[in-house]
């Protein structure tokens, strides 16, 4: 056995010929192209991490929905007593979260508030809007015949966001 491309892939050596059992005349064999296997196992890893990306879209969007609808603006308080974020459009605003200064540290909390903030979830259900398009892109590109290599590292990078999910299995790394 042999490899190839590095894969780890065994490479089988075929007779041109066999003889089956109780058959009295040799049976013609074509060998199946190595790469034909190793583009299946790939195009099944990579319709495995699209689902996998489809599904924590889903429950992304469902926490964006339920989440006070944005968009988010943040604020400060003053030193020392912390900074805020408000739903932005109504009277006085609604909060949305709330983080509380400590001595010795008075900018952290305010660093942390504007982070949260910027993933209002408007921003987050346009995020997702968009990984969905790029995931029809890739899956209309298939055509059946395999994913394109652009495509398919497209699809791994994506999955990077979820990298620390439960679920995420190693081999959608990049």
């Amino acid at each position: 056995m042999t490899r190839q491309r590095g894969r780890g892939y065994p490479s089988l050596r075929v007779p041109a010929t066999w003889s089956p059992p109780g058959s009295p005349a040799p049976v013609s064999v074509e060998p199946l192209p190595l790469g034909d296997i190793e583009a299946e196992a790939e195009a099944e890893v990579i319709e495995a991490l699209v689902l996998f990306l489809r599904k924590r879209l889903d429950s992304d969007r469902r926490a964006a929905v339920a989440a006070t609808p944005g968009p988010w603006v943040s604020g400060d308080w003053g030193p020392f007593s912390g900074a805020y974020v408000e739903q932005r459009g109504s009277v006085g605003g609604r909060l949305v979260v709330e983080n509380s200064a400590c001595p010795g540290n008075p900018d952290r909390p305010a660093d942390d508030v504007v982070h949260v903030a910027r993933q209002d979830p408007a921003k987050t259900l346009r995020r997702i809007a968009a990984v969905r398009r790029i995931l029809d892109l890739v899956t209309f590109a298939d055509g059946g015949d395999g994913y394109n290599e652009a495509y398919r590292d497209v699809v791994r990078l994506l999955g990077l966001e979820y990298a620390g999910h439960a679920n995420y299995r190693e081999e959608w790394r990049p």
